[in-house]
């Protein structure tokens, strides 16, 4: 059961700097977004800093897995990946 988990969350065929890029933006999007607009509907200042706050952990983190991704892209450094278990896979 946890490897079917896994694989779904982790791709075997992908770096890790791409998923934790995507998994960070969709956690801004799904998690820090609706936190902020209840917050704000809700008028109370403490859950909209908590979405804000969590917003920035996750942009802090997406930020440099995506030039990691970019910038492995470019250089060719993906351009023969093989699938591998999540902790052998690139970054």
């Amino acid at each position: 059961m946890a490897n079917s988990v896994t694989q779904f969350l982790f791709p075997p065929d992908k770096p890790k700097s791409l998923v934790l890029f995507v998994l960070a933006l969709l956690s801004v999007y799904l998690v820090g977004g609706p936190l902020i607009l209840l917050g704000a509907w809700l008028e109370i200042g403490f859950i909209t800093n908590i979405g804000l706050t969590l917003c920035t952990i996750f942009l802090v983190i997406s930020f440099p897995m995506g030039i990691i991704h970019f910038w492995g892209r470019i250089t060719g450094r993906y351009r023969h990946i093989r699938s591998r278990a999540w902790r052998e896979q690139v970054w």
